[in-house]
């Protein structure tokens, strides 16, 4: 992070009710094995709170009760981590969670959603309309439920490169109409159909490298914002790739290599077998 961090360890007295305007509070690298509940419920004004590197397995949303400010959510490396469903849910502000490497091998269908309780105390859960970068590479998913992604209809990056993904359900990303980074390479893929391609139409950078593709639907009339595409490393067969080569070629999209150079489409494209 940019801004200006520390490490601190604290206790408050639960008989008080002071709010103490903390902003950015680092407690990355600290083997924080266990998080205790309601303990940040006097950081009101909390915006950016960094647990990442540490060994705590569970996480629900007592833990995080609270945070009512809260923006920026790094929780990165907190290996074979199990968080429940509704975590998320008194994090009405959050722009930003980092959830990568953290062994998740099952998200639930019901992990995101804000919380909005009535005065009879009738709840309903809500879109979480902040959130916009979602960072779930370096996990061990392999099935992603279709409603995964419905409370985050405003995210712009998801990462989800670095699993073992076999198939991405047609309606994956459809909730997500501002989609416009995703990466889902080195995963396990076998086939990206046209109708989950019609779904991110406003993709403007696409990584499906490193899986098991062999060729992709007819790209003529899709993602019409596209930039850059990172396709390496897959078992591309030459015969029929090449109109999705000559669909890269006409639109000038650029090709990412292993050390995120992009170089134009005049160059040789060693990709298919």
């Amino acid at each position: 992070m940019n801004s200006l961090s520390f490490r601190l360890v604290f206790s408050f007295n639960s008989s008080t009710k002071k709010q103490f305007p903390l902003r950015l509070l680092d407690l990355s690298f600290n083997k924080i094995s266990v998080l205790r509940e309601n303990h940040f419920e006097f950081l009101g004004e909390l915006e950016i709170l960094d647990l990442s590197h540490n060994k705590f397995t569970t996480l629900k949303s007592v833990h995080l009760s609270g945070l009512t400010s809260l923006r920026h959510l790094y929780l990165a490396s907190n290996y074979k981590m199990k968080i429940q469903e509704h975590t998320f849910e008194a994090l009405e502000r959050l722009e930003e969670l980092d959830l990568s490497h953290t062994g998740l091998e099952n998200l639930d269908p019901h992990l995101f959603g804000y919380k909005q309780v009535d005065k009879q105390g009738l709840y309903e859960y809500l879109p979480m309309a902040h959130m916009r970068q979602l960072k779930l590479d370096g996990n061990k998913l392999q099935h992603l439920d279709p409603r995964a992604f419905e409370k985050l209809p405003f995210l712009d990056t998801l990462l989800l490169a670095d699993n073992a993904l076999r198939v991405l359900p047609v309606g994956l990303f459809a909730p997500i109409q501002n989609l416009t980074v995703l990466h889902v390479g080195h995963n396990q893929l076998t086939k990206i159909s046209i109708d989950l391609l019609e779904t991110i139409s406003n993709i403007t950078v696409l990584h499906i490298d490193y899986n098991q593709l062999t060729i992709l639907p007819d790209l003529n009339g899709t993602l019409p914002h596209l930039k850059s595409m990172a396709i390496e490393g897959n078992p591309w067969q030459c015969d029929l790739f090449a109109q999705t080569e000559r669909w890269l070629i006409s639109r000038k999209i650029a090709y990412i290599k292993l050390d995120y150079d992009s170089f134009s489409s005049d160059e040789e494209l060693p990709l298919c077998i």
